[in-house]
């Protein structure tokens, strides 16, 4: 298929172990410069789990730019290099 533009990952990243590999097929879904959104429900995931999920999608070669404010959660946007 044709790499992506833009993804979002809406209250799942979390659900799913091996959030790194998660990461990896992510980046190489998306096009060069494209940008990946992960939203992560407040009430359920700890900063310390949404550390985590960060923490695994820079060790994958994604960038952070940014943690965007999203309402009752926390939010991150990637970014393939």
């Amino acid at each position: 298929p044709e790499p992506s533009d833009f993804g979002l990952a809406m209250w799942v990243v979390h659900e799913i172990p091996g959030a790194e590999r998660l990461f990896i097929e992510l980046r190489e879904a998306l096009k060069p410069g494209a940008c990946f959104l992960v939203a992560e429900p407040k009430r359920h995931v700890s900063p310390e789990q949404f550390e985590s999920i960060a923490a695994a999608a820079r060790a994958a070669g994604l960038t952070e730019e940014a943690r965007p404010e999203i309402r009752l959660s926390m939010g991150l946007l990637l970014k393939r290099g």
